[in-house]
């Protein structure tokens, strides 16, 4: 659905000044930086079709990857936005109706042969790796309305919350 939520990390879930959020917006993504700004990239996707999703900060650029590939930067501060939340699947206008193979947050940012060395892997808890979310615990295609927990896999015990699984 254009306009939702695919990760965003705010004060609240309906924050209009998210500190990141990446955004479905129809053929592509859009990643918002500190509410207003945002890269919008060229790159066209198609439904039905795996991505692998990465932005970065490195205190001074914001980058965006597609597959690997910068798609777009923005340089600006971090701004003073509440980010106590993290949310996937959701954000500020509601549900993505999508799906998420793996989440990865780093307290470090990555350069580019990292990001393209380590998307197609599953990987395990390592230096700086701040939480780590497989998606793995329910019944693909099954019914999973019961699973109400996400593990944090990184050993940083930073589980999740699920709601509204189908």
């Amino acid at each position: 659905t254009s306009g939702v939520g695919i990760f965003q990390w705010a004060d609240n879930l309906t924050s209009t000044n998210p500190w990141i959020l990446i955004q479905d917006a129809g053929t592509t993504v859009k990643l918002y930086v500190n509410g207003n700004y945002f890269i919008n990239p060229a790159t066209t996707l198609t439904v039905g079709t795996w991505y692998h999703l990465a932005v970065t900060y490195d205190g001074t650029i914001w980058k965006m990857y597609i597959n690997g590939v910068l798609a777009g930067s923005y340089t600006g501060a971090i701004g003073s936005y509440g980010r106590g939340n993290i949310y996937f699947g959701n954000g500020y206008s509601g549900y993505w109706n999508g799906s998420i193979d793996e989440a990865r947050i780093w307290s470090t940012a990555l350069s580019v042969t990292q990001i393209s060395n380590n998307m197609n892997s599953e990987l395990s808890s390592q230096t700086n790796l701040a939480a780590l979310y497989h998606f793995n615990q329910n019944t693909a295609g099954g019914t999973n309305t019961g699973l109400t927990t996400v593990t944090d896999a990184s050993g940083n015990s930073h589980d999740g919350t699920l709601t509204n699984l189908a």
